[in-house]
Protein backbone atom coordinates (compact mmCIF):
# COMPACT_ATOMS: atom_id res chain seq x y z
CA UNK A 1 0.00 0.00 0.00
CA UNK A 2 1.36 3.35 -1.16
CA UNK A 3 2.00 6.05 1.87
CA UNK A 4 -1.20 8.50 2.30
CA UNK A 5 -3.40 5.81 0.40
CA UNK A 6 -6.52 4.60 2.94
CA UNK A 7 -7.96 1.50 2.83
CA UNK A 8 -9.63 -0.91 5.31
CA UNK A 9 -8.99 -4.11 5.90
CA UNK A 10 -11.75 -6.78 7.06
CA UNK A 11 -12.21 -10.65 7.04
CA UNK A 12 -15.74 -12.71 7.67
CA UNK A 13 -14.52 -15.10 10.09
CA UNK A 14 -11.36 -16.96 11.85
CA UNK A 15 -11.17 -20.87 12.63
CA UNK A 16 -8.83 -22.35 14.52
CA UNK A 17 -8.32 -26.38 13.21
CA UNK A 18 -9.95 -27.29 16.44
CA UNK A 19 -10.70 -26.10 19.75
CA UNK A 20 -8.20 -28.00 22.04
CA UNK A 21 -4.82 -26.59 23.54
CA UNK A 22 -1.98 -26.43 21.24
CA UNK A 23 1.05 -24.96 19.93
CA UNK A 24 1.21 -23.82 16.38
CA UNK A 25 -2.23 -24.61 15.42
CA UNK A 26 -3.59 -23.40 11.81
CA UNK A 27 -6.00 -20.81 11.67
CA UNK A 28 -8.16 -20.04 8.54
CA UNK A 29 -9.14 -16.57 7.31
CA UNK A 30 -12.30 -16.49 4.82
CA UNK A 31 -14.43 -13.49 3.68
CA UNK A 32 -11.00 -11.32 3.27
CA UNK A 33 -12.21 -7.58 1.57
CA UNK A 34 -10.59 -4.49 1.25
CA UNK A 35 -12.41 -1.07 1.43
CA UNK A 36 -11.66 2.42 1.18
CA UNK A 37 -11.26 5.57 -0.81
CA UNK A 38 -8.02 4.34 -2.75
CA UNK A 39 -9.67 0.95 -3.04
CA UNK A 40 -9.72 1.09 -7.03
CA UNK A 41 -5.97 1.48 -7.05
CA UNK A 42 -5.42 -2.56 -5.71
CA UNK A 43 -6.37 -5.71 -6.16
CA UNK A 44 -7.12 -8.04 -3.69
CA UNK A 45 -4.92 -11.12 -4.30
CA UNK A 46 -7.26 -13.57 -1.95
CA UNK A 47 -10.24 -13.75 0.38
CA UNK A 48 -9.03 -16.35 2.35
CA UNK A 49 -5.72 -16.91 4.49
CA UNK A 50 -3.73 -19.02 6.73
CA UNK A 51 -1.93 -18.25 9.83
CA UNK A 52 -0.72 -20.38 12.72
CA UNK A 53 -1.60 -19.37 16.55
CA UNK A 54 -1.26 -21.11 20.21
CA UNK A 55 -4.64 -21.93 22.22
CA UNK A 56 -3.24 -21.54 26.04
CA UNK A 57 -4.74 -23.78 28.88
CA UNK A 58 -7.57 -22.13 30.65
CA UNK A 59 -6.84 -21.06 34.40
CA UNK A 60 -9.19 -22.19 37.04
CA UNK A 61 -8.91 -22.77 40.73
CA UNK A 62 -11.16 -25.72 42.79
CA UNK A 63 -11.09 -25.47 46.19
CA UNK A 64 -12.30 -27.94 49.15
CA UNK A 65 -15.78 -27.39 51.59
CA UNK A 66 -15.15 -27.60 54.93
CA UNK A 67 -16.82 -31.32 56.23
CA UNK A 68 -16.82 -33.03 59.51
CA UNK A 69 -18.38 -36.46 59.93
CA UNK A 70 -18.03 -39.11 62.79
CA UNK A 71 -15.03 -42.20 61.83
CA UNK A 72 -16.53 -44.70 59.35
CA UNK A 73 -13.44 -46.48 58.22
CA UNK A 74 -13.32 -44.35 55.08
CA UNK A 75 -12.04 -41.29 53.98
CA UNK A 76 -15.18 -39.92 51.93
CA UNK A 77 -16.71 -36.19 52.18
CA UNK A 78 -20.52 -35.97 51.93
CA UNK A 79 -19.53 -32.51 50.47
CA UNK A 80 -18.27 -30.92 47.06
CA UNK A 81 -15.64 -28.84 46.12
CA UNK A 82 -15.95 -26.29 43.79
CA UNK A 83 -14.58 -23.46 40.92
CA UNK A 84 -13.29 -20.75 43.30
CA UNK A 85 -11.52 -18.76 40.27
CA UNK A 86 -12.14 -18.93 36.32
CA UNK A 87 -14.61 -20.70 34.53
CA UNK A 88 -15.27 -23.53 32.39
CA UNK A 89 -15.93 -23.27 28.31
CA UNK A 90 -19.53 -23.26 26.99
CA UNK A 91 -20.15 -26.93 26.61
CA UNK A 92 -17.55 -28.90 29.26
CA UNK A 93 -18.70 -30.19 32.39
CA UNK A 94 -17.26 -31.27 35.47
CA UNK A 95 -17.92 -33.64 38.21
CA UNK A 96 -16.34 -32.89 41.76
CA UNK A 97 -15.61 -34.79 44.39
CA UNK A 98 -13.45 -34.31 47.79
CA UNK A 99 -12.08 -36.80 50.30
CA UNK A 100 -10.37 -36.54 53.72
CA UNK A 101 -6.91 -37.08 53.84
CA UNK A 102 -7.02 -39.95 56.23
CA UNK A 103 -9.85 -41.99 57.23
CA UNK A 104 -8.24 -41.57 60.85
CA UNK A 105 -10.39 -39.15 63.27
CA UNK A 106 -8.91 -35.91 63.78
CA UNK A 107 -8.10 -33.09 62.30
CA UNK A 108 -7.76 -33.74 58.62
CA UNK A 109 -7.51 -31.59 55.31
CA UNK A 110 -9.95 -32.18 52.65
CA UNK A 111 -8.32 -32.73 49.06
CA UNK A 112 -10.40 -31.57 45.85
CA UNK A 113 -10.34 -33.17 42.77
CA UNK A 114 -11.63 -32.51 39.60
CA UNK A 115 -12.86 -34.23 36.28
CA UNK A 116 -13.51 -32.30 33.12
CA UNK A 117 -15.41 -33.72 30.20
CA UNK A 118 -13.80 -31.45 27.83
CA UNK A 119 -13.13 -33.95 25.06
CA UNK A 120 -9.36 -34.37 25.71
CA UNK A 121 -9.75 -35.42 29.73
CA UNK A 122 -9.60 -31.81 30.59
CA UNK A 123 -5.79 -31.10 29.04
CA UNK A 124 -7.79 -28.13 27.70
CA UNK A 125 -7.84 -26.51 32.05
CA UNK A 126 -4.88 -25.24 33.95
CA UNK A 127 -6.14 -26.36 37.73
CA UNK A 128 -5.08 -25.36 41.05
CA UNK A 129 -6.15 -27.27 43.91
CA UNK A 130 -6.90 -25.40 47.60
CA UNK A 131 -7.66 -27.79 50.74
CA UNK A 132 -10.23 -27.13 52.98
CA UNK A 133 -9.91 -27.91 56.97
CA UNK A 134 -12.25 -30.50 57.85
CA UNK A 135 -12.83 -33.23 61.22
CA UNK A 136 -13.32 -36.33 61.70
CA UNK A 137 -14.96 -37.39 65.40
CA UNK A 138 -13.80 -40.70 67.23
CA UNK A 139 -16.94 -42.86 67.07
CA UNK A 140 -18.46 -43.60 70.43
CA UNK A 141 -18.99 -47.65 71.32
CA UNK A 142 -20.61 -49.27 74.35
CA UNK A 143 -19.69 -52.33 75.11
CA UNK A 144 -21.24 -55.07 77.71
CA UNK A 145 -19.95 -57.80 79.86
CA UNK A 146 -21.72 -61.14 80.08
CA UNK A 147 -20.66 -63.24 83.27
CA UNK A 148 -21.39 -67.09 82.98
CA UNK A 149 -22.74 -68.33 86.21
CA UNK A 150 -20.96 -71.03 88.50
CA UNK A 151 -21.30 -73.58 91.00
CA UNK A 152 -19.74 -72.89 94.17
CA UNK A 153 -16.15 -73.30 94.64
CA UNK A 154 -15.38 -71.16 97.85
CA UNK A 155 -13.76 -68.55 95.87
CA UNK A 156 -15.19 -65.09 94.68
CA UNK A 157 -13.49 -64.70 91.48
CA UNK A 158 -15.84 -65.33 88.22
CA UNK A 159 -15.49 -67.55 85.31
CA UNK A 160 -13.81 -65.21 82.22
CA UNK A 161 -16.53 -62.69 81.13
CA UNK A 162 -17.24 -62.32 77.80
CA UNK A 163 -16.60 -58.74 75.95
CA UNK A 164 -19.76 -57.87 72.93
Amino acid sequence: MELGDALTDTFAGATFSDRNVGIAKTVTVTGISTSGVHVGNYVLGNTTASTIADITARAIEVTGTSDSKTYDATAASSKSPSITLGSLAAGDTATYTQIFDSKNAGTRSLLPSIVIADGINGHNYSVIFHNANGTISPLTIAGSITVMDKTYDGRSRPPSPLVH
